[in-house]
């Protein structure tokens, strides 16, 4: 016999991350802009929301998700403590890779989205083959360039409903080509207000590391002599060390481990981004949500739902 239970599409241990001193979570609803606050417990969930028909026989994939939370819970707690990314062994890669690509499939975002593309999608087949094939899609974010983005308390990061989010840097604003396994796309999640994992895919990871070696090259070449200083203006001199500056800081996060200083433009894309990708809540431990009604209100389009298309690939 199924019993009836709360389930969570956002972990309760991730939504800890975010509640303020009180132990519990400031939200903001996107379509009433009511702000509320409660327990971790009581956010981003519902009765039974795991328990699906596949085929004609119901199952219940709570146990699945409980226990890719359980390995990765430790290995997010050690990358924040640490501040760091560098620490962590394959084995905890491995496990906050499986925590990504459940979050891929796993929210009602991603729900309501197999139901806006129109194919009539059983959704209980789907999440089942997502499950049978996660450690598939771990592996691919695994090959992913990882960077532990961190802001400061002045500043912090939002989490919506659906916290992992894409964007195609290669061709932006091309929403129809977002995917883990494409070429192009930036995955992004915040992990505390002021903590945020950062996996572009390698093809964008190699690029950021090419262009920090391709400016040092450049200023190497300038300082020894092989290159003509009057061939180069005191604005392409000031171009070579702004790359290297915000470079140098790309390359050791990407390389080294060690975290990457985010701006205020790269808090404002994340946050934003939470935004355009929630269902229907943003949550924070601040309950200064001033940010996401100008999102709202500058972007009409901001509570279209965004549709997923499944491709078939092998």
């Amino acid at each position: 016999m199924i019993q009836t239970e709360n389930h969570h599409w956002v972990p309760k241990f991730l939504l800890r991350n975010f509640a303020s001193d009180d132990g519990r979570v400031y939200s903001f609803d996107l379509a009433t802009g009511e702000i509320g606050k409660r327990p971790p417990k009581r956010l981003a969930s519902s009765l039974n929301f795991n328990q699906l028909m596949v085929g004609d026989a119901p199952h219940v994939f709570e146990q699945t998700f409980e226990r890719i939370e359980t390995a990765a819970a430790p290995v997010i707690k050690k990358a924040l403590n640490q501040n760091r990314l560098s620490d962590l062994s394959g084995q905890d890669r491995f496990a906050l890779s499986r925590f990504v690509a459940a979050q891929s499939f796993r929210t009602q975002a991603y729900r309501e989205g197999l139901g806006a593309s129109r194919r009539g999608y059983d959704i209980g087949k789907v999440i089942s083959a997502h499950c049978d094939d996660i450690d598939q899609l771990a592996n691919l974010i695994a090959m992913r360039r990882w960077a532990l983005m961190r802001t400061g308390e002045d500043r912090p990061f939002v989490i919506g409903d659906n916290p992992l989010v894409l964007q195609n840097t290669a061709r932006p604003g091309d929403g129809g080509s977002l995917g883990l396994d494409m070429p192009g796309v930036e995955a992004m999640m915040p992990l505390s207000p002021c903590h945020a994992l950062y996996m572009p895919s390698p093809d964008i990871g190699d690029l950021l590391i090419k262009g920090y070696w391709d400016a040092l090259c450049i200023r190497s070449r300038m300082l020894a002599g092989f290159e003509n200083h009057s061939d180069f203006t005191e604005s392409e001199h000031a171009t070579v060390e702004r790359c290297l500056q915000k470079g140098v800081c790309l390359y050791r996060a990407l390389r080294l481990g060690e975290p990457l200083q985010a701006d205020g433009e790269n808090v404002i894309n994340l946050n934003a981004l939470q935004v355009f990708w929630a269902s229907s809540k943003v949550f924070s431990n601040l309950k200064d949500f001033n940010f996401v009604k100008q999102v709202l209100d500058r972007s009409p389009r901001a509570r279209e739902i965004i549709p997923v298309h499944l491709v078939r690939c092998g």
